[in-house]
């Protein structure tokens, strides 16, 4: 029920935050580091001055545990993920909520802001990862067109007779970040990133075990039998 800052350096414990009355999912950094959020299962989100090791405020709303949080880019936006399968988006400064996003059929196990902050990605024990506005407040799917512009941009043409068809019937494709993969999916398409982990391996392969299909220069890829 405590959350612990150490010194990388050194490996030195350097504050205790106490404060939860059950179990701490989930924990972020602000923007400018200077503020701590943390997910519970008992419901709440708080967040903690890091100088001083103080709470500064807690949210509430969630029906049941919390189990991730992210803050915006801007670090004007929180973003959590409950066991009650919804999302809240909510204000920083004033801790309010701002938005209760609905779609997920079971717990939301990770939320996460893409870059410009504009999208909000989940993931979630029903399987499925979704793709929503921010400022719209609302999921994004095939049929909008955010989705249509990233496949022009990319120029994927998927026809219902194409082979990456067949690499998995349903899917969905978005970017997280340009620059390294942030999550994994079962039956996952991928475009355009590196697959070395912290000790330089390469996860191509795991992947490829797991279902996923790999789009790599100029489509070509790579598909599990």
């Amino acid at each position: 029920m405590s959350i612990r800052l150490w010194d990388v350096q050194t490996g030195q414990q350097v504050s205790k935050l106490e404060g939860h009355t059950n179990l701490v999912m989930s924990v972020c950094f602000s923007p400018d580091s200077l503020t701590l959020v943390s997910g519970s299962t008992d419901m709440t989100i708080r967040l903690w001055d890091i100088q001083t090791g103080q709470q500064k405020a807690k949210f509430d709303g969630h029906r049941d545990g919390v189990r991730s949080v992210c803050v915006s880019p801007d670090g004007i936006t929180l973003a959590s993920g409950s066991e009650d399968k919804s999302i809240r988006l909510w204000d920083v400064q004033t801790g309010q909520q701002v938005a209760k996003l609905e779609g997920h059929k079971n717990l939301v196990m990770s939320v996460c802001f893409s870059p410009d902050g504009f999208k909000l990605i989940s993931g979630s024990n029903d399987m499925s990862i979704r793709l929503w506005d921010v400022k719209q407040k609302s999921q994004i799917n095939k049929s909008n067109n955010v989705y249509k512009d990233f496949i022009t941009k990319h120029q994927l043409t998927l026809q219902t007779n194409s082979l990456i068809e067949e690499c998995v019937h349903q899917f969905i494709i978005f970017v997280i970040s340009q620059e390294s993969p942030k999550f994994s999916a079962t039956g996952a398409l991928i475009y355009q990133s590196e697959f070395l982990n912290h000790m330089n391996v390469d996860l191509r392969l795991l992947f490829k075990q797991n279902g996923g299909c790999i789009l790599e220069n100029n489509l070509k890829y790579v598909v599990k039998n």
